[in-house]
């Protein structure tokens, strides 16, 4: 399907396709909120999540529904200051970090996860050793934030369409290192 025949997949929505089947807007709130239809948060919902979190002993994943920093954590602003809430929650669990390197950990993979049974404090290498097993690493087909499909992933290495590394970036609304990468990674499938 060509780039400019490619519309949001959202149910009523005639938008230009931008990322992940969506359009900008809802990719955006997507990615800001976890939902495509958030639209504004009702004061102080997100700070009676969280304290309800604290709280819970639950086996399932809680998600955090609210804002949603770049790095794909929820986030929550104290004192004017945005606060991880992952971290806010294990703090609550399990104290303060050993040390100002040591990382919250979510054992169920899932970064919105505030569930406090499934975060703990774990070193960068642990964390990034569990993300990688998690498939939630920046080098994973899985990771949360990119704009390819794996199927356009798997059409970008066998190049199906014949497309130049230029034409290739603006048919799937990335950038030309993108496509460069996928390419030359094209003996590695697990990595992108």
């Amino acid at each position: 399907m060509a780039e400019a025949d490619k519309v949001c997949s959202e149910s009523g929505c005639a938008r230009k396709h931008y990322g992940r089947g969506l359009c900008g807007l809802h990719y955006q709130r997507q990615r800001k909120s976890g939902s495509t239809t958030a639209n504004g948060t009702e004061r102080g919902a997100p700070k009676r999540m969280l304290d309800a979190a604290c709280d819970s002993k639950s086996e399932l994943c809680l998600i955090w529904k609210f804002s949603v920093g770049g790095h794909g954590y929820g986030q929550i602003n104290i004192g004017g200051a945005p606060r991880l809430v992952h971290r806010i929650v294990c703090e609550k669990l399990h104290g303060p970090a050993p040390s100002c390197e040591f990382e919250a950990a979510h054992s169920c993979g899932n970064p919105l996860c505030i569930n406090p049974q499934h975060l703990a404090w774990a070193t960068p290498v642990a964390n990034q050793s569990d993300k990688y097993k998690h498939q939630t690493d920046n080098k994973t087909v899985q990771n949360w934030q990119r704009k390819l499909t794996t199927q356009d992933v798997v059409e970008i290495r066998e190049n199906v369409l014949g497309l130049t590394i230029k034409q290739a970036a603006a048919h799937y609304g990335v950038s030309l290192s993108s496509i460069i990468r996928v390419r030359a990674l094209k003996q590695n499938a697990d990595v992108i």
